[in-house]
């Protein structure tokens, strides 16, 4: 008597779908007036703080 068993190999994917069958939108990137970049541009030439630390502190990444 043969039995054929079909096997498959999964994927990645496979596994994905299992976890969340809804795709999930992408983030989305930031984007900022031109008068906050001049701000943020006017408090660095004019400022004794670092450049890093004023992007720090207003949520900007610092490189």
């Amino acid at each position: 008597m043969n039995i054929l068993v079909h096997y498959r190999k999964w994927t990645r994917m496979d596994y994905l779908e299992e976890i969340s069958p809804q795709p999930t939108p992408l983030p989305r990137r930031r984007t900022h007036s031109p008068a906050f970049k001049s701000h943020l541009v006017a408090l660095c030439k004019n400022s004794a703080v670092s450049v890093a630390a004023i992007a720090r502190a207003h949520n900007i990444n610092d490189n």
